[in-house]
């Protein structure tokens, strides 16, 4: 009998031992079970706080500014630039409009093409120039002349444009955030 009890006595100390340890452990767990739900908690109240900061969505009845309209300026003309009597290139005030018929800026492409058209004949091309993005941006002006951009393309000089009074002058824009391309003609007197 006494084998019995010290079997027992033994075994009674390992559960109470084993419970001991189980009971340990569920505290250390609903411990960090209480720290993951503060950790929780401050990400949801930091989450609501940004939330909360947003600025309201704007209005849908708002139209935000685009270009949608492209026209030379007043001053477009063909210029002397070294006195000898004769134009030597054409110089183009261009305005970029929004839908308000406000100047806005655009990153964009340029290409223009300057012609002789005579009625019953194929057109005559005496100039080509592009004008890349960055040469469309170093072409932006805000002056007495107002806002606007300013692009020369030079004319070929002699006999091509000799007895020639009037030129046409195409211009094609790409704007280049959403795609669409403008054109516009223009015609302008010259000094031959």
């Amino acid at each position: 009998m006494l084998l019995t009890m010290s079997g027992c006595g033994s075994s009674n100390q390992r559960v109470s031992t084993e419970n001991d340890s189980l009971r340990r452990d569920n505290l250390e767990l609903k411990r960090e079970i209480d720290r993951l739900h503060g950790s929780v908690k401050a990400q949801a109240d930091k989450l609501q706080s940004l939330e909360s900061s947003k600025t309201p969505p704007a209005d849908p009845d708002a139209q935000i500014p685009q270009v949608t309209y492209v026209k030379f300026g007043r001053y477009s003309t063909a210029l002397d630039q070294n006195n000898d009597g004769h134009d030597d290139i054409i110089r183009l005030y261009v305005l970029t409009l929004d839908q308000r018929k406000r100047f806005l800026p655009i990153a964009g492409q340029v290409v223009a093409q300057v012609d002789h058209v005579v009625a019953g004949q194929n057109p005559v091309t005496l100039a080509t120039q592009q004008f890349d993005a960055k040469a469309v941006d170093a072409a932006y002006r805000s002056q007495f002349t107002g806002t606007h951009y300013t692009f020369d393309i030079p004319l070929p000089k002699g006999d091509a444009i000799k007895n020639i009074k009037q030129l046409t002058v195409s211009l094609q824009l790409t704007d280049l955030q959403v795609g669409t391309k403008f054109n516009e003609q223009i015609v302008l007197p010259l000094k031959p």
